[in-house]
């Protein structure tokens, strides 16, 4: 089975992560699924201090099914009650789409105002609701295995388990839905949006940041803290690694040709930071993102001369 808790703490890992404090919960279904993923949500929100507003689902088991039209009201009057911005994480991509469309349509800015993410990374949906979609990525092909050792098991003539095996998600795949930090302080506003267009520029430093500003690096680093409880050169490297995520995971590059594109200076510098943020290298973040036939052929055609990796 999938991790559904695990499901529910890395979706509220990833809008905490985009600065947000108004969270809300979308079900589909009213069964046990929805509930883990729920609690694995809403115990996240709430260790970091933060509340989770839960609405209703869409096809409830116990009570008539509201009309789409009626729902949608309530939903966005509880989007508007709650306050911008807004993070709204859906048991599934069809959920979230549904809430992309109704804010669209109601001029509720996404990700502006409020930010969507689903579940499944369906790319029918993800990549052609109004807003790309940002969504939760399954390790189907992990069950799969997983099935295929169990069912091996059992022709072998052994018990099953008596407790399911969870397979952990892969990650979030980010798309424009969610490609937001919410920030009030115009200062910290302007060196994001520095350090956006300017990440990739291997000599970009703390100064460079504070000197495109009119705030005192003390101020300024006095803000980041106070914002995201991380420092203006830990932001850089975030999202230098983001970059870099994105390109291990989208594209065949090597390691040595994404290091240098994503802002680092060198690939050892790259290799170092990478590890540090992630528990992984970038050949291993790589290999977990790819399916399994793809891990033969990279076994198999791994230069030996890429010793970083």
């Amino acid at each position: 089975m999938e991790d559904n808790a695990g499901i529910g703490r890395l979706g509220a890992e990833h809008l905490l992560e985009r600065n947000l404090k108004n969270f809300v919960w979308a079900p589909f279904w009213d069964d046990a699924v929805n509930e883990e993923r729920f609690e694995g949500f809403a115990s996240t929100i709430r260790a970091a201090g933060f509340n989770c507003v839960r609405l209703l689902p869409v096809k409830p088991r116990q009570t008539p099914q509201l009309n789409w039209s009626v729902r949608r009201k309530a939903v966005l009057k509880m989007i508007r009650a709650l306050g911008y911005p807004l993070g709204v994480f859906c048991y599934n991509d069809c959920v979230a789409a549904d809430i992309v469309d109704a804010c669209i349509e109601n001029e509720i800015l996404i990700p502006y105002q409020v930010s969507v993410l689903g579940v499944d990374n369906d790319p029918v949906i993800c990549d052609c609701v109004q807003v790309p979609l940002s969504s939760v990525r399954h390790d189907l092909e992990g069950m799969a295995y997983e099935t295929a050792a169990l069912l091996d098991r059992l022709i072998d003539g052994r018990s099953p388990p008596d407790v399911a095996k969870r397979i952990k998600p892969k990650g979030v795949v980010t798309r424009k839905s969610t490609e937001i930090v919410a920030v009030e302080n115009p200062a910290v506003v302007d060196a994001l949006r520095f350090i956006q267009n300017n990440f990739s520029k291997g000599n970009l430093s703390v100064d460079d940041v504070v000197a495109n500003g009119r705030v005192p690096r003390r101020s300024l680093e006095r803000a980041f803290r106070s914002e995201f409880r991380r420092t203006i050169l830990h932001e850089i490297l975030r999202v230098r690694v983001n970059h870099a995520q994105k390109l291990l995971e989208m594209t065949s590059q090597s390691v040595s040709d994404i290091a240098s594109p994503s802002g680092f200076a060198s690939v050892t510098h790259f290799y170092r930071v990478f590890r540090d943020r992630t528990g992984q290298t970038p050949r291993a973040f790589r290999l977990s993102r790819r399916l399994p036939r793809d891990l033969q052929i990279a076994k198999k055609n791994k230069p030996s001369a890429d010793y970083m990796d």
